[in-house]
């Protein structure tokens, strides 16, 4: 009886450490900042930057010929061993706003929204590329 405990209680505490190291991992490599590519959504002579913050707060600064504009938000990464990670982002703009996957992240971010932030999936879908600055 107390080998299975201690064998449920390693179990345990080995799956908290992987996936906090895997989580950690995955926040460093998105923490800076990037620049974003159009995909047919971003007006001529805009620059869009996301900076990720090590503090989790996202800065999205536009810049056009006559104006920056800087907008802040939450993200937080969610581990899936089964499919892609996520990234999900809140109090952004509801065009961005929900739960993205993150389909590569190197020197280059590419994230499809998958669901609204309240949950629903239907008609959710957004990419968005971007590159490491």
């Amino acid at each position: 009886m107390k080998l299975r405990i201690s064998l449920a209680l390693i179990t345990i505490i080995s799956s908290i450490f992987l996936t906090s190291c895997s989580e950690a991992s995955l926040e460093n490599d998105l923490v800076g900042s990037w620049k974003q590519i159009s995909v047919g959504h971003i007006p001529e002579g805009t620059e869009i930057t996301w900076t990720f913050s090590a503090n989790h707060f996202l800065y999205q600064t536009k810049k056009t010929e006559n104006s920056i504009k800087i907008d802040t938000a939450f993200w937080q990464v969610q581990i899936n061993y089964v499919s892609k990670n996520s990234l999900v982002i809140e109090n952004l703009h509801e065009n961005i706003d929900g739960k993205h996957l993150i389909h590569s992240l190197d020197t280059y971010l590419k994230l499809q929204r998958v669901e609204f932030t309240n949950g629903h999936t239907d008609g959710s879908f957004i990419w968005s590329e971007f590159e490491k600055k």
